[in-house]
């Protein structure tokens, strides 16, 4: 079998996690769906391959993606693989590539051969919605009516509500920091202490131990050693010393319904929603970035940071997404501007950026912060051309109806009746000095000691327009 490796996927080093600084409507998108070559614009699992490799699981095959095109594996070209329907992969430690479908039981890939494992083979259930590999490498199989089953040398073992498990419907399984597995169900969530397969070692947590909803769609154990869980209407929880800590759309988060959880290498959870789009939490504060915003759809159903630092999100209708740094960075009215018009750009003294814009008013970016000041604070008007800043440190501020001094806080508005040959200033000059120049569309003025000093087409100035200095 030969391969065509994609450059974007598959790179000569490794690179850095996605700038945390930065807001995700900053990232640069891109987005693949069926026009490009996707079979299906339902992502409902991603996982990639040491080789680089990207896989997706959809509602119509496995696609193989490496940054450039899509090889599809389905019924059809596949025989092993019995179902179209992907729910869960999982790559492990030895590099196989382990396909968990609907109907269709549980595949492996290995050295580029597929084989199937199903009911018959001692599979509890033929429909696979988790996957999760322990520190020992026995593979945990989450299913849809059959509880989880352990795979192990070659062997199936079952747990089930006989076992203990609070239900049969599996969604989430993932190891603890000391080694626990947890399990989560439609109606509950089971730890089954390490080292042990017996019922009286499993421990159930519901709504009545405080979590707000007992529905499992995901969970995580992020570097820290917390336990994230997510819930079908009950929001995010984190496990704290045996206690749940619950995090809901009045902290912030745009969904209740929380489909998705995962973790990029500068301990940034990403959460995807059922109708919230993507959320980041990072420091304790959620951040959304969902339809409005650009995102393809508002049903996350995935997430993935490949060994780029890129995050590849996989939605419902909306295909793949990929979230990656930019080599620009861009701000716009979604990080906070006051308008999308941007004119003159100034960096003060102190580092903040000063944005004028066409009918915004004036901008101040610092430390990712935007404040914005307009006509109801003093600026002559919102319409900004130019900006300076003179000797002193005051700040100098060409608009369409005078010119602004911003000092200590405040506005001073200098117009014709101040000595200015025009109010429409275009452009504002501190010259080594120390002097404020000023272009407007009567001439050219100079601002000393407290007036102004003009030069127009009388003192041999070529033309009283004046647009730059």
């Amino acid at each position: 079998m030969s391969f065509a490796l994609g450059a974007s996927l598959l790179p000569s080093r490794l690179q850095a996690a996605l700038d945390p600084a930065q807001a995700i409507t900053q990232y640069t998108q891109d987005v693949w769906s069926t026009e490009t070559g996707l079979p299906q614009n339902s992502i409902l699992a991603i996982a990639q391959t040491p080789d680089g490799y990207l896989w997706l699981g959809t509602e119509e095959g496995l696609a193989r993606f490496d940054g450039l095109r899509f090889t599809v594996f389905d019924k059809e070209n596949t025989p092993e693989l019995q179902s179209n329907d992907i729910r869960a992969l999982l790559v492990d430690h030895q590099k196989n590539l382990w396909i968990g479908t609907n109907g269709g039981g549980l595949t492996l890939l290995r050295d580029g051969k597929f084989s199937t494992f199903t009911t018959r083979s001692g599979l509890s259930n033929d429909a696979v919605l988790a996957l999760y590999e322990d520190a020992k490498g026995a593979l945990w199989i989450g299913t849809d009516g059959g509880g989880v089953t352990r795979y192990a040398n070659g062997k199936f073992t079952s747990y089930s509500i006989k076992e203990g498990l609070p239900d049969e419907v599996v969604f989430a399984v993932c190891g603890g920091p000391d080694g626990s597995l947890w399990i989560g169900t439609h109606d509950g969530l089971a730890r089954l202490k390490p080292g042990h397969l017996k019922s009286e070692e499993l421990t159930i947590y519901s709504e009545k131990d405080g979590l707000r909803n007992g529905d499992i769609r995901a969970i995580h154990a992020d570097k820290s050693g917390n336990l994230w869980i997510g819930t079908n209407g009950g929001g995010l929880s984190r496990l704290v010393n045996d206690r749940f800590v619950n995090y809901s759309t009045r902290d912030g988060l745009s969904s209740n319904t929380v489909w998705s959880i995962s973790e990029d290498r500068s301990g940034g959870l990403w959460i995807g929603t059922g109708d919230g789009g993507l959320n980041r939490l990072r420091e304790g504060k959620f951040t959304v970035y969902n339809a409005k915003q650009g995102l393809p759809s508002d049903q996350v159903w995935t997430s993935l940071e490949d060994r780029e630092g890129s995050l590849w999100v996989g939605t419902k209708g909306g295909g793949l997404v990929r979230l990656k740094n930019g080599i620009f960075t861009t701000y716009t009215t979604r990080e906070g501007l006051s308008s999308d018009i941007a004119l003159p750009v100034l960096q003060d003294r102190d580092g903040a950026i000063w944005l004028g814009t066409g009918g915004g008013g004036l901008n101040r970016i610092k430390d990712g912060k935007v404040a914005v000041y307009t006509t109801k604070d003093g600026l002559p008007d919102d319409s900004v051309f130019s900006i300076s800043q003179d000797g002193g440190g005051a700040l100098w501020v060409g608009t369409r109806k005078g010119l602004g001094r911003f000092k200590s806080g405040s506005f001073s508005v200098f117009k014709m009746r101040n000595g200015l040959p025009n109010e429409v200033v275009q452009s504002t000059y501190t010259d080594h000095r120390g002097d404020l120049w000023v272009g407007t569309r009567g001439g050219l003025s100079r601002f000393n000691r407290g007036g102004f000093t003009t030069y127009t087409g009388k003192d041999g100035l070529s033309n009283e327009n004046v647009l730059s200095i």
